[in-house]
C-alpha cells in the first residue's frame, strides 16, 4: 500500500519496490539503521550536537 501511494504522490516518475521499504518510527531510527548498514566494525560517526536520541 505505501509504494503505490509513494509511486501517486510522485506522478509515476519514480517506482517503489516494497521488498526495498524500511518504516522506522523517525529520522533517528532510520540515521542508526543506516549507520548499521554503512559502517564496517571498528568504523566511528561523527554526530552533530545537539543529538537527541529516541
Amino acid at each position: 500500500a505505501l509504494a503505490g501511494f509513494m509511486r501517486q504522490i510522485m506522478q509515476e516518475s519514480v517506482s517503489f519496490d516494497p521488498s526495498q521499504m524500511v518504516i522506522t518510527s523517525g529520522a533517528t531510527p532510520a540515521m542508526e539503521i543506516l549507520s548499521f548498514c554503512l559502517a564496517d566494525p571498528g568504523n566511528a560517526f561523527l554526530v552533530p550536537s545537539p543529538y537527541y536520541p529516541g
